[in-house]
Formats: C-alpha cells, sequence, structure tokens
C-alpha cells in the first residue's frame, strides 16, 4: 500500500480546499461564461447569439460596453435627450444581466431578438450612444437589492400599464403610473368593418355567429382598454390582456397599443362630469417622488379622450396606488356598421416609455428621476 507523507497529505488537502472555493466560480464560467460580479466592472467579454455575424456559428464575443452602445444604437435614435439615453443605458443594462442564464448551454448567454434585447453589432454606435453608456458604467436599477427585469416599450399613450394587464403577474416595481408628457405625436387609427369582423371570427373558428357589435366591459384609469367583448348574434367571445391588440391583426392589422377609443367611445375614467387630468396627474406624479418641472404638460394627455363618469363605471380591481385601479364598463361602439379605432402609443405600455423618457428629459428631469418615475420603489446601483 502506497503511504503518504504529512507534506504530501497537507498539499492535498489544501488543493482540495481551494477547488471547493472556487466551485461556484468555476461552474459559473462554464456555464455562462460570465463571472457574475464581473458586470459593474464593465471590461469583460460575454457570447453572443448574433445572425448578422459573419462568424461560422453566428457566436461573437462582444465586450460588455460594445454590447451595450449595440443595444442602445438599435432601440433609441442618437439625437435623443442625453438624460433619456443615460435612462435607457441603464435600463439595456440592467435588462440584459437579468437575461444572461437565458441560453444556458446553448454556448452563448445573450441572443440578439426580442428575446433578450434586439442586438445588430455596435457599427452603427454613435458618439451619444456610446457617451451615455460610459456615463452610466456599472449603474443598475435595483428592487430591494435585486436588478429588475427593466422592460420597456416605445410609447405608452399617455399612462403607463401594469405587469399583470399584460403577463401574468403582478411585479411590485412595473406599476401603472402617469406620464408627465410624452414626447410627439404617437397616435394612431385602425378601422374594421363588421364584415370584415364576421370573416374573422369564421377564420378563427368562433362559433358566436354574425358579429353585430364591439362592447368595451373594462377601463382602466387613463383610458386603457382592459377588455372587450365582441358580441355575436348566438354568443360573444372575450378578449383581455394582449389578445386586445393581436386579435385583429389579419383583419386590419394588430393594435399598436390599448390606449383606445372604439368610434369615439371609451376613453378615460374620471371622478366626475370632469375631464380635467391635470390635478389628478399632478397629484399622481408626485406620489412617485417626482417633482413636476412644469404643470403645462400634464393638461393635455387626456384631453384627446372622451371620459366615462365614474359613477357609471364600478370598480373591478384596485391596485397598491390609490391613483389606479380598473373600471367594469358596458360601452357599445358599433356605428354605422363599422368600427374607427383611435388610439396613442406603441407597445405593451410596461415599465419605461421611450417617448416619454425623451418628453421627461426635455422637462428637466435627470435619468435617474426618470428611471424611479417608470419603475416603482427601485434604487439605482453601483
Amino acid at each position: 500500500m502506497k503511504r503518504y507523507t504529512i507534506e504530501q497529505k497537507f498539499k492535498s488537502a489544501a488543493a482540495f480546499l481551494v477547488i471547493l472555493i472556487l466551485f461556484p466560480y468555476i461552474v459559473s464560467v462554464f456555464v455562462n461564461g460570465v463571472d457574475p460580479e464581473e458586470t459593474t466592472n464593465e471590461n469583460f467579454y460575454i457570447r453572443v447569439k448574433a445572425s448578422e455575424e459573419e462568424e461560422a456559428d453566428g457566436i461573437a464575443e462582444v465586450e460588455w460596453n460594445e454590447y451595450l452602445t449595440g443595444v442602445l444604437a438599435k432601440d433609441v435614435p442618437a439625437d435623443t435627450e442625453t438624460e433619456a439615453l443615460k435612462a435607457q443605458a441603464v435600463a439595456a443594462r440592467t435588462y440584459a444581466m437579468t437575461k444572461l442564464g437565458a441560453h444556458t448551454g446553448s454556448g452563448y448567454q445573450l441572443c440578439d431578438t426580442t428575446a433578450c434585447q434586439v442586438y445588430k453589432g455596435y457599427s452603427n454606435e454613435a458618439d451619444a450612444t456610446t457617451a451615455a453608456v460610459a456615463a452610466t458604467a456599472g449603474e443598475v436599477a435595483c428592487y430591494n437589492g435585486s436588478p429588475i427585469e427593466a422592460v420597456f416599450s416605445a410609447s405608452t399613450g399617455g399612462y403607463t400599464e401594469s405587469s399583470e394587464n399584460v403577463w401574468n403577474t403582478a411585479v411590485p416595481y412595473l406599476r401603472a403610473v402617469p406620464e408627465p408628457g410624452e414626447y410627439g405625436d404617437n397616435s394612431w387609427t385602425k378601422t374594421l368593418t363588421l364584415d370584415e369582423l364576421t370573416a374573422l371570427l369564421q377564420a378563427k373558428g368562433e362559433n358566436i355567429g354574425t358579429a353585430k357589435d364591439i362592447v368595451i366591459t373594462k377601463l382602466s384609469t387613463g383610458g386603457r382598454v382592459q377588455e372587450l367583448q365582441i358580441v355575436g348574434t348566438s354568443g360573444t367571445k372575450t378578449l383581455t390582456k394582449e389578445t386586445i391588440r393581436t386579435y385583429f391583426s389579419s383583419a386590419c392589422g394588430t393594435l399598436p397599443s390599448k390606449m383606445f377609443t372604439i368610434n369615439g367611445k371609451g376613453g378615460t375614467v374620471t371622478g366626475g362630469t370632469s375631464t380635467s387630468a391635470k390635478g389628478g396627474l399632478l397629484s399622481a406624479v408626485a406620489r412617485q417622488g417626482i417633482v413636476a418641472k412644469t404643470e403645462g404638460a400634464l393638461s393635455y394627455l387626456n384631453g384627446k379622450k372622451l371620459s366615462v363618469d365614474v359613477d357609471a363605471a364600478q370598480p373591478a380591481q384596485n391596485t397598491d396606488s390609490g391613483a389606479y385601479a380598473v373600471y367594469n364598463v358596458s360601452i357599445s361602439t358599433v356605428a354605422n356598421g363599422k368600427f374607427v379605432f383611435s388610439g396613442s402609443g406603441s407597445g405593451h405600455g410596461v415599465g419605461l416609455s421611450q417617448k416619454g423618457a425623451q418628453g421627461m428629459a426635455q422637462m428637466g428631469y435627470d435619468y435617474k428621476e426618470i428611471l424611479c418615475h417608470y419603475y416603482t420603489g427601485i434604487t439605482i446601483e453601483g
């Protein structure tokens, strides 16, 4: 039998101890290719599955800052206000961190689609986007000390959306809040006839007969439609969440947002017959800890929409904020055999609004104020 000296035994024990200490790090690097602590150092490389790369396997090794710059250059115009760019840079960095393990076992950390973030290389980077990434280096949006899933959309149309009204889970930092003022004209229109709706129902195999009406049955504060019922001669079809946007796609195209009226019907639920929303928006913004830079921009948001008297609308769902609720309503919308959807905003409306961030930056808010407005209860770490 082979005998070991005390020195040999000591060396073996020391080697075993080193392996034991380094084991979590080794596993992390082997699986994800990234040291978890390095994501705040900004000087490491990640592997990205990028369809436009020249590598045979389509996988590119990209320095972390270059990846973020490429994402930002694709998502946001370079002439965006500096503070809005910085807010988007922090959001992109934070979102990427939460997705680093999304493709474990596939040989890369992130893909170049919306499943992670759209990335088309960093060749289109501009000085402004590069500067925004550098100015916020290492900064991450956190809730209770952990990076958040920093989702965003192009435009909310005047009021953001709570996560459970799009997906299934109520996320504490993804709560509906009013917009201090989105940049630009974000309105849109879609038209659908009764005959087109009947053909659509038949193509989808819905057994509710000939289409007669579309009835709005739930509205939330700010005017977002939370439930629709398509009424047929022999039944109804109920639409909720993102299905409201996508159901009519083959007939009139996907609805850009759920912030719309139909033939001028729907809109904001108010506390009475008044259509003025300035006071309500000001107080709601204040509850988020944001001091309004100007009142003028807050007064027009809901002016384009008709109001539904709250006396005729019953609360269907209360949230953690007294400024926001979902109401049961019953609003028939058919007129002259057609439905004209007149809306504002683009996307699911949850989290940061790119047009809203631009508007806030133009009003003088800095990037941390912008982020803290759209993501409730967060802190900026790093």
